[in-house]
């Protein structure tokens, strides 16, 4: 489909049900080309992008592509018809608290081959769904990691090659207006979006060196060695001082004998 195309399609979707205040996509080029930037410029749509090579940034559409993906390929297996199957996931309560997707929009249960109720949507249900939300996101930050200090235009740091699996440098220009995202420039000038969990930190080392010489204290066994020693010698001279003592009264002794 081409970006002309899509901006069409997503037209005439939306005068059905109405214009979102937002858009989430990823980086695909059917969403970041001038065509498609004009037509959410034009309809006053705020669109926001995921951060590139980071599934987890644009979880919910990913999960709801896998559980529509799955849903296809069963029904083509089987031999089934395809638009039921779709409107039967539409028509089916998120889970016992929350009515189904197109009641949410509608206000009021969609008529399937399977019975419904017929009661309008209440007030309740927002509230459900906002409390439900919150719930889940309380989940994720428990389980996710720290979150990350942020950077600042200058810095250095290194960048993940998702291709490659390794990491390269690159200075950091300005923060992304985007969720969570930086603009970084790497060695060769090329300026890219970047995930902040696939940026690290580069601490350079400190290169100026330090000329003081520090002393330090006598190891404890040199020390007790030469108190040992110390010791000895004082005990040695004390007992010399005492002999020569001795020797010196003996004499006298002798002396006044004769």
């Amino acid at each position: 489909m081409t970006l002309r195309g899509l901006a069409q399609k997503m037209q005439m979707y939306m005068s059905l049900f109405g214009l979102p205040d937002e858009i989430l996509t990823d980086n695909g080029t059917q969403y970041t080309g001038d065509a498609f930037k004009k037509f959410t410029v034009e309809w006053g749509i705020e669109h926001i992008t995921s951060s590139p090579h980071y599934p987890k940034s644009n979880g919910c559409s990913e999960r709801h592509i896998r559980h529509i993906k799955s849903t296809v390929k069963k029904t083509l297996k089987n031999g089934g018809n395809l638009q039921m199957a779709l409107l039967q996931i539409r028509a089916t309560p998120i889970d016992s608290k929350l009515p189904s997707p197109a009641e949410l929009i509608f206000g009021r249960p969609i008529t399937t081959l399977l019975p419904s109720r017929t009661d309008p949507g209440r007030e309740e249900h927002r509230l459900q769904l906002e409390q439900r939300t919150a719930d889940m996101k309380e989940h994720h930050d428990r389980n996710s990691h720290k979150e990350l200090p942020p950077l600042h235009p200058g810095q250095h740091v290194t960048v993940l090659n998702e291709e490659r699996g390794t990491w390269h440098p690159a200075t950091v220009v300005e923060k992304s207006s985007e969720p969570r995202s930086y603009i970084v420039q790497t060695p060769n000038g090329n300026q890219i979006r970047c995930c902040r969990s696939h940026l690290r930190e580069l601490f350079k080392p400190n290169m100026q060196s330090n000329t003081r010489r520090i002393h330090f204290a006598e190891p404890l066994q040199q020390a007790e060695t030469h108190k040992g020693h110390n010791d000895s010698a004082e005990v040695i001279s004390e007992t010399a001082h005492e002999t020569d003592m001795n020797c010196e009264k003996q004499n006298r002794i002798q002396q006044t004998c004769v």
